[in-house]
């Protein structure tokens, strides 16, 4: 699982800053940064080289919207504990938690596909 959790992390920090961030150290707000998450994190879980692409029996469409709805349910248990503005730091350690809680609440779900065997 690390090894999925940091490329997700790398690519949440590259693509969440909002459109009109001036610096690296610019905040964004928790809605906002839930939002972008609900679209990004899915799309990274199920892209065609991922653990979950790769190693599960489910077409594109079925994978996205099942780790869309593990991204909601995780977003939503944690969402009372996340400030209400997210400056990168913080972003990085809310996208590692949601994408680990994703991450499993998703894999727990599956059929595996094969003898495919989990990196990390």
């Amino acid at each position: 699982m690390r090894n999925l959790i940091a490329p997700l992390i790398l690519l949440m920090s590259l693509l969440l800053p909002t459109a009109n961030a001036v610096s690296a150290e610019t905040a964004t707000s928790k809605e906002h940064w839930i939002e972008q998450l609900a679209v990004i994190l899915p799309n990274i879980m199920c892209s065609e080289n991922q653990y979950f692409a790769k190693c599960f029996k489910s077409n594109p469409s079925d994978c996205y919207d099942g780790a869309a709805l593990a991204v909601k349910s995780c977003t939503q248990r944690y969402a009372s504990e996340m400030p209400a503005t997210i400056p990168p730091k913080e972003g990085e350690l809310w996208g590692r938690k949601i994408s680990e809680c994703a991450y499993e609440a998703f894999k727990s779900g599956l059929k595996p596909a094969g003898d495919c065997k989990e990196a990390g």
